[in-house]
C-alpha cells in the first residue's frame, strides 16, 4: 500500500506540528484513537527522534491487524525507513503479554527448582579452572531497548576484552578457559539467565539481547519492530545462523520471528534449539557488527 495514497487517521508525532494529512491524536493518545476507531491499519510516520514505533509495540494491539512504517517522507521533518511489521491481532496481543509470559514464569521456576543443584555444581567448576568470579554479568538490551544487566557462567579468563563479542576477538580461543569452551558448547554458560526468564527481564524464546553498545543490531532491530519483543534464552535467528552471521540478516530473522510470534513458533525455536545442542552445535548469538567504544570493563 502506497503511503500517499492511503487514506484514513494519521498519528501525529508529540514533537511535531506538521504532517501530510490532518492528525487526529497524538502518540500520547494513540490508546484512546484505537479504542475509537477499531483500525484495521495504522500508518505511522515516524519523526526525526525515532521513538514512535517502539512507543506503538508498548500498547495491546488487539485492533488491527498490520502496522506499517512509511517508506516516503512527506516534508524534511518525516523520515525514510522501513517497511511492514505484521501483527496477529488479539491472539497475538494474549499470547505475548499473558499466555507466554505465563510459560515463561512456569518454565523458568521449574527449571530452577530442577537444575539448582547442577548448576551449583556448574558453579565450582568454574571456580576451580580459572581464578575470579563465577557469573559474568553483561549490559543487555532489553524490551522497548531498556537495558539490564544479565548473568552467564564465567566462560573466559578476567582479563578478557570487555563488552567485545567473543567472534570479533583477534585470537577468541586463548581467552576461553578450559570448563568454558565445554560449557560453550553445551550452551551450559547461558544457564544462570533463568533468573531474568523469571523477573520478566527475558523469556525463553526471543531475539537474543543485544550488547549495550551494538548500535547498528538495534537499530536494524527497530525496523522489525523486534526491540517491542522479550529478548530470549535462544530464537529463530540463533537456530539459524552462526556467528558470521551478519547484522541485517540477523535482524531480519527476529523480525520473523515478530510476525510468526505465536505458541508454535515458540515451539519451533525450543525444540530446534534442543537439536543443536544435541548435535554439539551450540546456540550462537551471532551478528557481526560495529560497537562503540568500550566503557566498563566486565568480567565473563
Amino acid at each position: 500500500m502506497d503511503c500517499a495514497q492511503a487514506g484514513g487517521p494519521w498519528f501525529q508525532s508529540a514533537t511535531e506540528e506538521t504532517a501530510p494529512y490532518t492528525a487526529v491524536a497524538s502518540v500520547r493518545k494513540k490508546e484512546m484513537l484505537l479504542l475509537r476507531f477499531c483500525a484495521d491499519y495504522i500508518l505511522i510516520f515516524q519523526g526525526k527522534h525515532g521513538k514512535i514505533l517502539n512507543q506503538m509495540s508498548q500498547i495491546q494491539l488487539i485492533f488491527f491487524q498490520e502496522a506499517l512504517r512509511c517508506k516516503e517522507p512527506f516534508g524534511p521533518d518525516w523520515q525514510r525507513s522501513v517497511t511492514n511489521v505484521q501483527f496477529g491481532g488479539l491472539y497475538h496481543t494474549m499470547y505475548q503479554h499473558l499466555i507466554k509470559r505465563l510459560i515463561d514464569f512456569t518454565l523458568s521456576l521449574a527449571g530452577i527448582l530442577i537444575l539448582a543443584i547442577p548448576m551449583l555444581l556448574f558453579a565450582l567448576v568454574v571456580k576451580l579452572d580459572s581464578p575470579g568470579p563465577v557469573l559474568f554479568w553483561q549490559k543487555r538490551v532489553g524490551i522497548h531497548k531498556k537495558t539490564f544487566m544479565m548473568p552467564k557462567f564465567r566462560t573466559m579468563y578476567t582479563n578478557t576484552p570487555a563488552n567485545m563479542p567473543t567472534h570479533l576477538l583477534s585470537d577468541p580461543q586463548k581467552w576461553i578457559t578450559r570448563s568454558g569452551a565445554w560449557f560453550r558448547r553445551l550452551s551450559i554458560d547461558e544457564l544462570p539467565q533463568i533468573l531474568c526468564i523469571l523477573t520478566g527481564k527475558m523469556s525463553v524464546i526471543g531475539p537474543r539481547p543485544a550488547l549495550w553498545n551494538q548500535d547498528d543490531l538495534i537499530a536494524e532491530r527497530d525496523k522489525y519492530g523486534a526491540n517491542g519483543v522479550r529478548p530470549g534464552l535462544t530464537g529463530w535467528a540463533q537456530i539459524n545462523g552462526r556467528d558470521e552471521l551478519e547484522i541485517p540478516v540477523k535482524a531480519r530473522l527476529d523480525g520473523e520471528y515478530v510476525q510468526n510470534l505465536s505458541f508454535l513458533f515458540d515451539c519451533r525455536c525450543f525444540f530446534g534449539t534442543i537439536g543443536k545442542v544435541l548435535k554439539h552445535d551450540g546456540v550462537v548469538e551471532g551478528g557481526t557488527g560495529v560497537l562503540q567504544e568500550e566503557k566498563e570493563p566486565v568480567h565473563r
